[in-house]
């Protein structure tokens, strides 16, 4: 089994691809596969550990369908050297290859492969932007160049789509995001915990020393949260001083006791204190009873004079 990258399996869901962008982006699969005469041009995104047909060409629907999945591993799919060593790979005719004859494109025909890595604007990997066809072919380098070019298209959408998504002072993800989750019909998938934090008494703070000063405060309190969360958590902006966090693979102890070392810290090294209310996760919940779950624990630590650390 191949050594694949470290994913983070949720930030390419957070990311909601408009139909503009889906239109650009299949404009670029039917301009490569007919440019470079192939079968199926395609765009792949990772989710969840598998990968997604999110856009093929329209005469490689013959091939692939959108949103089919392939698992990454046992060499299944081509495109998994791409995202194990985050670089192109290309082969030139997979009936040749005692690994890649096995392969889910050679099953369906397609032989020859060509594909290159698409990045996150964290530098992370988004997916892979791939060609594939019936006959043996040897790419040139201006093959290589082109595509280069189109994935760096793609990937300034992706800039563009996180920068809409993300509140510009804290760095976390912003209300249009959680309200994405909150008000989707998915369930709470891989998360297993969730916290929510309230800056206590902010608006004191902030008619105070001024916007200016609440804004510096903001920073200082979500730098100690992003310090203390690792890349397996993912932090909201709800409101002006409420910060929403889902976890990945944490038990509920585990948060517990991570919601005590954020609240201590804050209250050492800010002028301002917080209360967090701490939920564990129901598989059967969906993302908006989760978020409600985690309020009323919030309430009821800032009924408490806040500066605590509630649990439900």
């Amino acid at each position: 089994m191949m050594n694949v990258k470290s994913i983070p399996k949720n930030m390419n869901q957070l990311l909601p691809i408009n139909d503009e962008v889906q239109e650009q982006w299949q404009s670029i699969v039917e301009l490569l596969a007919s440019l470079l005469d192939v079968k199926v041009a395609l765009i792949n995104r990772l989710y969840n550990g598998e990968l997604e047909n999110m856009i093929v060409n329209e005469a490689g629907l013959e091939y692939y369908n959108v949103s089919g999945l392939g698992v990454l591993k046992d060499c299944q799919i081509y495109c998994e050297r791409v995202i194990s060593e985050d670089d192109f790979f290309e082969i030139t005719n997979a009936d040749k290859d005692d690994i890649w004859k096995h392969s889910i494109g050679a099953k369906k025909g397609l032989i020859t492969y060509l594909g290159c890595p698409i990045h996150n604007p964290d530098g992370e990997l988004y997916g892979t932007l791939c060609l594939l066809d019936n006959r043996k072919k040897v790419f040139k380098p201006e093959v290589r160049e082109m595509m280069l070019k189109m994935a760096k298209i793609i990937e300034d959408h992706l800039i563009l789509i996180q920068s809409s998504n993300t509140d510009y002072i804290t760095g976390f993800y912003n209300r249009k995001t959680l309200s994405s989750l909150v008000d989707g019909p998915s369930g709470v998938g891989t998360y297993t915990t969730a916290m929510l934090i309230d800056i206590d008494m902010f608006e004191i703070y902030n008619n105070h020393f001024g916007r200016i000063g609440g804004d510096r405060m903001l920073k200082q309190v979500t730098d100690i949260i992003r310090d203390s969360i690792d890349n397996k958590a993912e932090p909201f902006r709800y409101s002006g001083d409420e910060f929403f966090v889902l976890f990945e693979g944490i038990s509920y102890d585990q948060t517990k006791k991570l919601a005590e070392l954020i609240r201590m810290r804050i209250a050492e090294e800010t002028r301002v204190t917080v209360s967090i209310g701490v939920a564990e996760v129901d598989a059967k919940q969906t993302v908006r009873e989760l978020f409600i779950k985690t309020d009323k624990t919030l309430f009821n630590a800032k009924n408490n004079a806040g500066n605590i650390v509630m649990a439900s």
